[in-house]
């Protein structure tokens, strides 16, 4: 299942990368190596969103929940998890909208935003207690 997408998150960040390329593009002629560092800047930026944000992806597999966020790739088994809980966080995390579901297991916390946040909570929380 994909992420889910708050389109505000996505404009604030394109946003703001905009905004260095303008300021860039305006201190071109007075500050040449200002303007190259913040292009660098933006450049860098952009490609860490890409690497660590696309694709957003979670799957539950027969034993564990499957997080990838670009080339990041987690396996939490579903014995190791402890608790689940819908919360609203605009914070970093493998999540593209503020609308999470926080995982707390034995080696941390995962806040994850799958599209359908309460279905996925429900199948979730079925195979962490089994009936």
């Amino acid at each position: 299942m994909r992420s889910a997408v708050d389109g505000w998150l996505v404009a604030l960040l394109i946003g703001s990368i905009l905004a260095v390329l303008y300021l860039a593009g305006q201190s071109l002629a007075q500050a040449p190596l200002q303007a190259v560092v913040a292009l660098v800047m933006a450049f860098v930026a952009c490609s860490v969103v890409l690497m660590r944000g696309v694709p957003c992806r979670y799957a539950l597999s027969k034993d564990a929940l499957l997080i990838r966020s670009g080339i990041e790739h987690r396996r939490i088994p579903y014995a190791e998890i402890q608790r689940v809980e819908s919360i609203w966080s605009p914070m970093g995390a493998t999540a593209w909208s503020a609308k999470r579901l926080r995982i707390k297991h034995h080696k941390g916390i995962e806040q994850i935003s799958p599209v359908d946040r309460e279905q996925f909570m429900r199948t979730l929380s079925e195979r962490i207690r089994p009936s």
